[in-house]
């Protein structure tokens, strides 16, 4: 991870970051282990549905199916 913009000002608290492949990986897995079990934390849900997004537009160019019916779950 390389941070490239850090800004504490306030009402414009935020980070630019790049993340590599492995990066994004890490994260996705992370999240996915920690949302896996019967009663995963909604806002932990939404977070990893949008880094598994993420990473299949990182590794395949496209989202895949598995990866859309876990959005259209967690966001309704």
């Amino acid at each position: 991870m390389i941070i490239k913009k850090i800004s504490s000002e306030e009402n414009n608290k935020g980070a630019t970051v790049q993340l590599d492949y492995v990066d994004v990986r890490d994260i996705a897995n992370a999240l996915y282990y920690l949302t896996s079990g019967k009663e995963p934390d909604e806002d932990y849900g939404k977070i990893a549905a949008k880094f598994m997004l993420l990473f299949d537009m990182v590794k395949f160019g496209m989202v895949q199916p598995h990866t859309v019916a876990r959005l259209n779950k967690t966001m309704s």
